[in-house]
């Protein structure tokens, strides 16, 4: 039943089969927590981190990795959404132009789907809100470059 960490610590290496009681469990963190209040030592917590970095070394996760939780995803879904509502409108009024006009150099970019997938899916979260206002800029600078009057 308990592996042979606990085993040694409740002292029942030795038994045949494990035995399974409140009572065992409750000396084990009677006896954890006399050893904190003695020693400083949380073991438990030791464990636990002991255990975190070998799971990472395991599945190769590193140490940079952020968690997130649900609203930090929604609102970064919220923000990549108006990201690509603004950059669509701002690639289907390039296409346009394009059909009736030579576009300046500085537009071309946004007629390749790679730019696309570079701006929207390869953004992390806080370049989204500059990536926003470059989009923006681009909007009205080819809105006031070629508008008909």
């Amino acid at each position: 039943m308990f592996d042979i960490r606990y085993q040694h610590a409740l002292h029942t290496t030795s038994f045949k089969e494990q035995p399974v009681s409140k009572n065992s469990l409750t000396n084990f963190r009677a006896a954890v927590y006399r050893y904190n209040q003695e020693h400083g030592i949380d073991l438990i917590q030791e464990e636990i981190e002991s255990q975190a970095k070998t799971f990472s070394k395991i599945l190769k996760i590193e140490g940079k990795t952020i968690r997130m939780d649900s609203l930090m995803i929604s609102s970064s879904c919220r923000k990549l959404s108006r990201l690509e509502i603004i950059y669509s409108t701002v690639s289907r009024l390039i296409k346009v132009i394009a059909k009736n006009t030579t576009l300046a150099e500085y537009f071309k970019p946004y007629q390749d789907e790679s730019h696309y997938n570079d701006t929207i899916y390869r953004s992390r979260d806080k370049d989204l809100n500059t990536k926003i206002k470059k989009v923006l800029k681009d909007g009205v600078r080819l809105y006031s470059i070629y508008r008909k009057d």
